[in-house]
């Protein structure tokens, strides 16, 4: 036992220092090709792209199967196994490619937008890049080949940048954020499949429907909560691509994107690093509870940094790395960092039931979520694009809690107090530097001004700081010693 927790240790340290440097690399360049590409694109082009990529993330989804997290459950999967779900996930994911191309011209009338009948063929010819590597992915990770996955995500986060700036220059349009995209899912997909044959070698074989069929039922509470999740995450989208304009759409779609992607290093370490040490664990609920407190207190921490910096500087965000015509989405950026720092802490729940076999529960859970966020925001999202945002505000708020009651509490009987105690120090670091910092920087603050960000921004450092040594005194204290206790050894 004593071994495993070592190893897990390890794979840990190893895991966040790999996938660390990666996303934040991989989240700021995607970041910068918004960014650079909004000085080119319209908001009604970046509504049209909301509308395609939710078209794709949704086929995505329901074309996995629920394959990806069968393998992971799985300690030992042969490799005839493993050939034979590759198959015939390739099989599902290109039929699926052609049929709905065939059908574009469907989904361009019902948007009332003669452009999408041409661009969906394009944005759906990632399906065949995902089939060929989306299986590989969860055997590195499963792996914990964290090294691996980070060269790959810096390799095409590097490539796709200029190669977008390029399609823009050229006057592509809307179509230099398309084909980057897919240029970007081909170098992941092709790194995946090739790095990926050292441990499961490709070859033509029949499908043995049999195992196939009994680890499909594994995936498949989980595939149907991967559907029900992702519709429930992009009802907001689907919500405000139907009460308002596709301009409108944009400039939230916008909002939202630059809060992902800046809130993207924690999530892509809690998913990447820590389900497979869950797994590992799945024996030990008692020790699997520790870890996973102490993973969530500190990711936390990190989360209300990001999100309480996206939330004081909205405007600053919005202003330098859209360009001033965006200005108006910045108090949109502000409540989806509220809204973002809620989720984010929630995103760990769902990994425990997976690791714990229990993809029964949050697939009732999910479905739960889906039918209270169609309520509230059907209900609510057609009076004003403000009251909406307030609606997915008051969806983020209930969803914490009701991910804690039915992924924790009903799986590893975690309760709700010992719970909460791991955010105290995230959600007191967000609170007082938003408090002390948000009304000095609306009096005097000017983002137009670099002069005057930089003085706020050191005073926001310093506040953090502050509030981060307070929150996590302990943690202080203990590093305090051990540096004394190393100097005194070299002076003796």
């Amino acid at each position: 036992m004593q071994t495993n927790t070592k190893a897990s240790k390890r794979a840990i340290f190893s895991g966040l220092s790999w996938t660390s440097v990666s996303t934040i690399i991989n989240g700021l360049s995607q970041v910068l090709r918004l960014s650079i590409l909004s000085r080119f694109l319209e908001k009604s082009d970046f509504g049209i792209v909301a509308i395609l990529t939710l078209t794709l993330g949704m086929v995505q989804v329901f074309s996995d199967l629920g394959f990806s997290s069968a393998i992971m459950s799985q300690k030992d999967l042969e490799k005839q196994d493993f050939v034979s779900l590759f198959w015939l996930q390739f099989i599902i994911y290109n039929v699926t490619m052609i049929c709905l191309s065939l059908s574009s011209s469907l989904f361009a009338s019902y948007y009332s937008n003669a452009a999408i009948a041409s661009m969906l063929p394009i944005v759906l010819f990632e399906l065949f890049f995902i089939s060929i590597g989306r299986l590989y992915e969860t055997v590195l990770q499963k792996e914990m080949r964290f090294k691996t996955i980070a060269i790959r995500n810096m390799l095409a986060a590097v490539i796709s940048i200029p190669f977008a700036l390029i399609l823009a220059l050229q006057s592509f349009g809307v179509y230099s954020m398309i084909l980057s995209t897919l240029a970007h899912a081909a170098i992941i997909n092709i790194w995946n499949f090739i790095a990926g044959q050292s441990t499961y070698k490709m070859q033509l074989q029949r499908i043995d429907y049999k195992k196939t069929k009994g680890l499909m039922k594994v995936g498949g509470f989980q595939m149907g909560t991967q559907i029900i999740d992702y519709l429930s995450s992009k009802l907001d989208i689907i919500v405000i691509g139907i009460y308002f304009d596709v301009s409108e759409l944009g400039l939230y779609n916008l909002s939202k994107e630059v809060v992902v992607k800046f809130s993207l290093v924690t999530n892509a370490i809690v998913n990447k690093v820590l389900l497979p040490v869950l797994t590992l664990l799945q024996n030990d609920i008692a020790r699997l509870r520790e870890m996973f407190c102490k993973f969530v207190r500190e990711t936390s921490l990190l989360n209300a940094l990001l999100t309480s910096f996206m939330f004081v500087f909205a405007d600053v965000i919005v202003y330098y790395f859209y360009g001033e015509k965006y200005i108006e989405a910045t108090y949109l950026v502000r409540i989806t960092a509220i809204c973002s720092f809620l989720g984010l802490s929630s995103i760990p729940n769902g990994l425990v039931a997976i690791a714990m076999k229990k993809t029964d529960v949050t697939f009732v859970y999910t479905i739960i979520r889906v039918i209270m966020t169609s309520v509230i925001l059907l209900t609510f999202g057609w009076i004003s694009m403000k009251v909406t945002m307030i609606a997915v505000l008051i969806v983020a708020i209930i969803g914490f809690f009701l991910s804690w009651k039915m992924l924790l509490n009903n799986t590893i009987s975690l309760g709700l107090l010992t719970y909460l105690k791991r955010f105290v120090p995230s959600s007191s670091t967000f609170s007082i530097v938003s408090i002390v910092l948000m009304p000095w920087w609306i009096a005097y603050g000017d983002y137009k001004k670099i002069s005057v960000t930089v003085v706020f921004v050191l005073v926001y450092m310093l506040v953090t700081a502050i509030c981060v040594a307070f929150a996590e005194k302990d943690m202080v204290k203990q590093l305090i010693t051990k540096r004394y206790d190393a100097y005194k050894k070299q002076t003796n």
